[in-house]
């Protein structure tokens, strides 16, 4: 966790003993806090070759324990409602009304409810998606429970978070309709920006990205620039026939 995060993580914490007294009693929340001190420094070296680099993790366990705990140990509210106005404003440009949308790794359901506000049917998974939390079903992009060829778009702005991209991807391609689009919001690569503390796997530049995805039988429609919920880019893929 960089020094940043955990300087707003305090201030948060003083300010809102309610919220501080949910966390302490969160077990997600600790484990999450064990991760951080014994496994934080796992990042696999990377060599020139190497363009997408991912962690190591002692087991998969440990992988889902600290993806976990980012709903546990942070405060989404205001990204929650920045982020909703910015990407329903970004959709509005297309017609999504009626078209099924799976949204991955959602959390508290921003992108769901973003889809929502242009008339999409959505719903998202997420390892944590919290208590009673309408929009969210739990779940892992890695082992998608959904049947083939279901859904007709795929949204992701976590992909940084996959332990796996590759077959993050492949479950993507596998649950999307012919044509289907995936959405990705993709941060700028290692070279441009500090990855948070919960990211699973790096890429060097976005080109980077849009390789290895197109190598999973994705072909890149369109890229454009993005500033919520980080700088970096709106990428988006059709299945390729």
């Amino acid at each position: 966790m960089s020094a940043r995060t955990l300087a707003r993580t305090v201030t948060k914490a003083v300010r809102r003993p309610v919220r501080t007294t949910r966390v302490l009693l969160d077990r997600r929340a600790w484990a999450g806090l064990a991760w951080f001190v014994r496994d934080a420094r796992s990042w696999q070296p990377a060599d020139a070759d190497q363009l997408v680099t991912s962690r190591r993790y002692r087991s998969y366990k440990s992988y889902v324990a600290h993806q976990r705990s980012k709903l546990a140990l942070l405060d989404l509210s205001e990204y929650d409602r920045r982020f909703r106005a910015a990407l329903a404003a970004r959709l509005a440009g297309e017609d999504w009304t009626g078209r099924s949308v799976l949204c991955l790794a959602a959390r508290l359901g921003t992108e769901v409810k973003a889809f929502h506000d242009v008339g999409a049917f959505a719903v998202g998974i997420d390892l944590n998606p919290g208590e009673e939390n309408p929009w969210v079903l739990h779940g892992d992009f890695h082992h998608l429970v959904f049947p083939n060829r279901c859904v007709d778009a795929v949204y992701c702005n976590a992909l940084d978070h996959a332990l796996d991209l590759d077959r993050t991807v492949d479950e993507i391609r596998r649950v999307l309709r012919p044509d289907g689009r995936l959405i990705v919001d993709a941060q700028q690569g290692v070279a441009d920006a500090a990855f948070d503390a919960w990211a699973a796997t790096a890429w060097k530049e976005t080109d980077d990205l849009v390789k290895a995805i197109e190598a999973r039988g994705m072909t890149l429609l369109d890229r454009h620039g993005i500033t919520e919920p980080w700088p970096g880019e709106q990428l988006v893929f059709v299945t390729s026939r």
